[in-house]
């Protein structure tokens, strides 16, 4: 990766937690990519 990562130059998905729908009474997986707002918090997190 080249330059500084922020929230607007990386995009960051997380699986978790689960919903049904997929599957009749099974549940599955679910995805979402997080707002920049999120990854922002992430970020000053892990630095």
């Amino acid at each position: 990766f080249e330059g500084q990562m922020t929230e607007n130059s990386i995009e960051i998905g997380i699986i978790g937690g689960g919903s049904t729908g997929f599957t009749e009474g099974k549940e599955s997986p679910l995805f979402r990519k997080l707002t920049p707002s999120e990854v922002k918090d992430y970020l000053a997190n892990i630095a």
